[in-house]
């Protein structure tokens, strides 16, 4: 709530405030705690975003030696780039160590990468983890990602412009380029009004639908996810299973060139169920269609393990969630202090209120930061020992000791 000279206060159980100018905002207790509890949350979004993505990957070890991964999050180097280096991307140990002071981009993940630190693709720049590597990986490919910008606008992420589209980007399971919904050609005959990408599993671009990715087009009836035909979550039971006959669906019948419509000449982007990957037809003769479907094949499509959704999930097993990492780095007894810290705060700063409230130190009966100063000053005096206790100063109990 705002308060000025010339303005009433609302009268609240305030609990603190901060300065705006000569304008002071009071809070009440709900409002701190509500405050707390979104920050609370913020982190740990942050944590479980860093989480599925870097998993169990250290920042001192450089990936190059565990050859082309599957899937591993990757970055660019602008300051190498505007040395002389070629557009190149290096692993989470490299950009900690190697890069820790340059101007870097996030790609999030890709496929089938080794990590470049180094090589020929750096201007007489080597790696510190690994200073001994081959010049290249001729097996990596590159894209306009690794110069910083990203979908048909062409523009980094973010955009300083003031003018610049304000979408959140998806990335193409196909190409790995993200794109701004917004700029995403969509089929005028099948709208879609795409809230997150929580409705989604994976999305492929209509520039990839509109080359080699069109090969899984016959698939999206049954597979999309906005399907109008089939909306319900796809089965196990219906997956693919080895040596089944042919299951691809039969090509709709297309109408000669002169009267196709739009829809049958032009790529439209794709959007598709969790597990789809599964039910696609992985028979010798599909087989090799994906694998001469575009320059590198589409052969990792029939590989859901491939996939973010995958990748991400594994990252997340395989680590400790927030409360658990917290949990483990404070004992219980450690724990409980902290709570009875909290409420100590909490019960002395209503007295402390009052008290000033009562003896008239309350100037329109506002807290000013000089209240809440004082009162911390006077708290932190009566609450050392307590305080050391939380710091691990003094000595505790163990976890596993149930005296008192």
């Amino acid at each position: 709530r705002m308060s000025s000279s010339d303005e009433q206060v609302t009268k609240a159980t305030p609990v603190g405030v901060s300065s705006i100018g000569e304008v002071e905002l009071i809070l009440t207790a709900d409002e701190a705690i509500q405050m707390c509890e979104e920050e609370e949350r913020k982190e740990e979004q942050q944590y479980e975003e860093a989480r599925a993505l870097l998993g169990n990957l250290s920042e001192d070890q450089c990936t190059y030696s565990l050859g082309s991964m599957l899937r591993q999050p990757l970055y660019a180097c602008m300051t190498c780039i505007s040395a002389g280096g070629q557009p190149s991307g290096v692993c989470l140990g490299c950009v900690e160590t190697c890069h820790r002071e340059h101007d870097i981009v996030e790609m999030y993940t890709k496929r089938d990468f080794r990590c470049d630190c180094g090589n020929e693709r750096f201007n007489q720049f080597t790696c510190k983890l690994i200073p001994d590597k081959q010049p290249a990986n001729h097996n990596n490919k590159y894209d306009q990602t690794f110069s910083g910008v990203y979908c048909v606008c062409h523009r980094p992420f973010p955009d300083p412009r003031p003018d610049a589209c304000s979408d959140s980007m998806s990335q193409c399971c196909v190409c790995e380029d993200w794109f701004h919904y917004s700029h995403l050609l969509l089929d005028p005959n099948d709208p879609i009004q795409l809230r997150d990408d929580s409705e989604y599993a994976e999305f492929i671009c209509h520039i990839c639908m509109s080359g080699p990715a069109n090969v899984v087009k016959c698939y999206h009836e049954s597979l999309g996810a906005f399907s109008k035909s089939n909306k319900e979550e796809l089965k196990t039971d219906d997956e693919y299973k080895q040596n089944q006959p042919c299951r691809r669906p039969k090509e709709p019948l297309v109408k000669d060139e002169e009267n196709a419509d739009q829809s049958e000449k032009q790529g439209y982007a794709t959007f598709w169920k969790f597990g789809w990957r599964k039910h696609l037809c992985r028979c010798e003769s599909c087989m090799n269609v994906y694998f001469m479907s575009g320059p590198g094949g589409l052969t990792f499509l029939s590989d859901w393990d491939d996939s973010v959704c995958i990748y991400e999930e594994k990252n997340r097993q395989a680590t400790v969630s927030l409360e658990e990492l917290t949990a483990s780095q404070v004992s219980r007894p450690q724990q409980h202090l902290m709570g009875l810290m909290v409420e100590e705060i909490y019960s002395n700063f209503a007295k402390f209120i009052g008290q000033k409230c009562n003896n008239g130190g309350l100037s329109n009966n506002t807290i000013t930061h000089e209240t809440v100063q004082e009162f911390f000053k006077l708290h932190d005096k009566k609450s050392e020992k307590l305080k050391a206790k939380i710091l691990g100063k003094a000595r505790l109990p163990p976890d596993n000791c149930n005296g008192k």
